[in-house]
């Protein structure tokens, strides 16, 4: 009976190609920064985010990796990007393109959702950007409007014309509302119910991706009504609220635009800029103050957490010094009767 072969326990060094026996265990090349940008904005674009946050996925890495490129154009792939490198590459961001802490914070964390979205999709490579702080920012007070500049906005409006009643409505339902600009303009018609006084933000306008009912008053509601019925008499059949005098929606530049108007008729440009955003920060600071809770307050502004409602809670120095003299130690001290 022939003698069975047993394997020897070692490969002969003459073995022509030992690699098709190891191939399964050796480690892959890392790919390419530009075959990771691609990885990575393929991946984002098939979870249905917005189109302004693909933009900003894009913008970022490119600037990366235009500055890469130019800076060290020998590093090539993922694996080789450095800590060192991205902290050069903020302090490039700083100094030299002379961007704000906030930005270049937005640039790190832009970085850090980069190599952790590879890391996830089974890339073996460890962030750089991982354990690089963000700069420390200065936290900076909200720009509101006072009483006086809001009314002498509003006097600014013509209401005998359809520009005038139009630019009117938006400042009282932004001030009414605090809606973002991005879902004031994308209201129709049939979004508004002037009975109960409430606009639906349907989820696909929302920042946050949930649909929830604003509430406005019934100063306001009279004017929305009356716009509406503007619209129907002008532009027959349109279906937004906001319309440009050639029965178009109206556009974030068109709204910009009026406002800047606005802010030069009332003379208010020259003590703030009159941006939409500011309206939104009168809104909520003036419902904090007539007493309105932080939650319901997140709920009508649609903040994804309260942590960003709680940002209004800042007080002018107005405010601060007629608290102070609401609760003064001293004036507590002069009002108590004395004992002796």
């Amino acid at each position: 009976m022939a003698k069975k072969a047993r394997r020897p326990l070692s490969v002969s060094r003459s073995y022509q190609n030992p690699s098709k026996q190891l191939s399964y265990f050796e480690k892959a090349d890392a790919l390419t920064i530009e075959e990771g940008i691609a990885r990575f904005m393929a991946m984002k674009q098939t979870l249905n985010l917005r189109p302004k946050t693909i933009i900003l996925y894009r913008k970022y890495l490119r600037y990366f990796n235009e500055w890469r490129i130019e800076k060290y154009p020998e590093v090539e792939r993922i694996d080789e990007v450095t800590r060192k490198m991205v902290e050069e590459y903020l302090h490039h961001s700083l100094v030299k393109c002379e961007l704000s802490p906030h930005t270049v914070n937005g640039r790190l964390r832009m970085l850090k959702t980069f190599y952790n979205a590879l890391k996830d999709d089974g890339e073996d490579v460890e962030s750089p950007a991982e354990k690089v702080a963000p700069l420390k920012v200065n936290e900076s007070t909200l720009r509101v409007y006072t009483d006086d500049q809001v009314k002498r906005l509003l006097d600014s409006c013509d209401t005998r014309s359809y520009v005038g009643l139009r630019d009117y409505c938006y400042l009282l339902l932004a001030l009414d509302s605090g809606m973002r600009i991005t879902e004031t303009l994308m209201i129709t018609i049939s979004d508004i119910d002037f009975d109960n006084r409430t606009i639906s933000v349907v989820s696909e306008n929302a920042k946050t991706r949930q649909s929830r009912l604003v509430p406005f008053s019934a100063y306001t509601c009279r004017y929305l009504r009356e716009l509406s019925e503007e619209n129907n008499h002008h532009f027959v059949g349109s279906e937004y609220l906001f319309l440009s005098i050639r029965g178009t929606q109206m556009t974030h530049s068109g709204i910009k635009g009026r406002l800047e108007r606005l802010g030069e008729l009332s003379g208010v440009s020259k003590e703030i800029s009159v941006t939409c955003h500011y309206f939104r920060h009168t809104a909520a600071t003036n419902m904090l103050k007539a007493g309105m809770d932080l939650y319901s307050l997140s709920r009508i502004l649609g903040h994804a957490n309260m942590d960003m409602t709680r940002r209004y809670l800042s007080l002018t120095p107005r405010d601060l010094s007629q608290k102070h003299d609401q609760f003064s130690p001293i004036q507590q001290f002069r009002t108590r009767k004395r004992r002796f």
